[in-house]
């Protein structure tokens, strides 16, 4: 078949996993995991879209965005953010549905700004639960395509592909090789989908949608404007940091094991001061800068190790001149004082926040704070579903 494999699957925690059981659902259709980042237009639809909750679920939070469609605006009807208790989410299976659905009600009947009131949901998977790869395939028809994408899931991914749910997409012509295509392929564990799907029957919700939380991010974070640009997203989550190449599609992804949770060990380490202090540290301005950066450039070094991988795979595989023009960091730790500046130094490419607020209408509620705006992203991407134009 004469296929290259782009990337492997995204790392796993070595750990030694609690036993979870999962009750068993029958949903009324296959879950498909969504690859197809739709980059939001100003064009009205002909149609009215319902309203969908875009809802983020963490191992130790939750996020929600509820948006709607007034004229050519996009409104925020609602948002906010549960902390989940321990022991909830074990291994990317939500072990208690039934308890955490309970305090998800109460939570959107007392603690979030606006209103939730949709009845549908569109959510994201953990990317260090998943399995991804770009491959590269000669033309063919859609079965022999689907064929060859489950033989290549089969010898790659190190579980029985009965133990899945399974979606690919074409990107397009090869970068490399334009005699060929280039597929993306991502696969989740049946135990994680189905408990997901368990949790939400409990909350009265119907599911819109499943996908990658990378889809999402690129969907709020890349403008219609610069969907034509090479970008690295850097989505520093609470235990992961997540990379994706974005060139008019997701090209591949990266994952490292090192996320927001570590940084704030470092600070605390370092200013000797707790965990709670060393949160509100990364969210202060006037830090002293110096003493931070010293704290935490083993694990940006470690982040930047990995984009550095993806930059010169990206750029060795594009004959075409359109290099990475920029990069767009998302996740909680994003709004780090000057981190965008230490991203731009250590690899040499112009680095920003990203503000999925940025083409949202927030009056009349309390706008999202500057400092917690990138903590939204996935969720908001998720929430746009219910108002962009397909």
């Amino acid at each position: 078949m004469g296929t290259e494999i782009r990337i492997e699957p995204l790392s796993k925690v070595e750990t030694e996993p609690k036993e979870v059981v999962v009750p068993e659902t029958k949903p009324e259709s296959e879950p498909k995991i969504s690859l197809k980042p739709e980059v939001p237009t100003v064009v009205e639809p002909i149609w009215v879209k319902q309203d969908i909750i875009g809802m983020d679920i963490g191992s130790g939070s939750l996020k929600v965005v509820q948006l709607g469609k007034k004229g050519l605006l996009t409104k925020l009807i609602g948002y906010g953010r549960m902390d989940i208790p321990e022991n909830f989410i074990i291994e990317g299976i939500i072990a208690e549905p039934e308890k955490l659905a309970e305090l998800t009600k109460k939570f959107f009947e007392t603690d979030v700004w606006g209103k939730i009131t949709a009845k549908r949901v569109c959510t994201s998977l953990p990317e260090s639960k998943i399995f991804t790869r770009t491959i590269t395939l000669p033309h063919m028809n859609e079965k022999a395509l689907a064929e060859a994408v489950n033989w290549e899931a089969s010898q790659t991914i190190p579980m029985a592909l009965t133990d899945l749910y399974l979606d690919w997409q074409i990107i397009g012509p090869a970068l490399d090789d334009p005699k060929n295509d280039e597929i993306i392929y991502a696969a989740a564990p049946r135990a994680i989908v189905d408990s997901y799907i368990h949790y939400f029957s409990f909350l009265g919700l119907e599911i819109e949608g499943i996908e990658t939380s990378l889809t999402a991010i690129i969907r709020s974070a890349v403008s219609k404007k610069n969907a034509k640009e090479a970008v690295l997203i850097i989505d520093i989550g609470g235990m992961t940091t997540n990379l994706a190449v974005f060139d008019h599609a997701i090209r591949f992804t990266g994952s490292t094991l090192i996320g927001g949770d570590h940084i704030t060990y470092r600070i605390a380490e370092a200013l000797k001061i707790d965990k709670k202090e060393a949160e509100k540290i990364k969210k202060q301005k006037n830090i002293d800068k110096t003493k931070v950066r010293q704290a935490i450039d083993v694990e940006i070094t470690e982040i930047t190790k990995e984009a550095t991988k993806m930059i010169n795979y990206y750029q060795a595989k594009n004959k075409k001149v359109n290099p990475i023009s920029r990069i767009i960091l998302c996740g909680g730790s994003a709004s780090l004082e000057s981190l965008t500046d230490i991203f731009k130094e250590k690899l040499g490419i112009p680095a920003e926040v990203g503000n999925p607020w940025a083409n949202i209408s927030v009056y009349p509620l309390k706008s999202v704070p500057k400092d917690e705006a990138p903590a939204f992203t996935n969720a908001v991407g998720l929430a746009l579903l219910g108002v962009i134009d397909d």
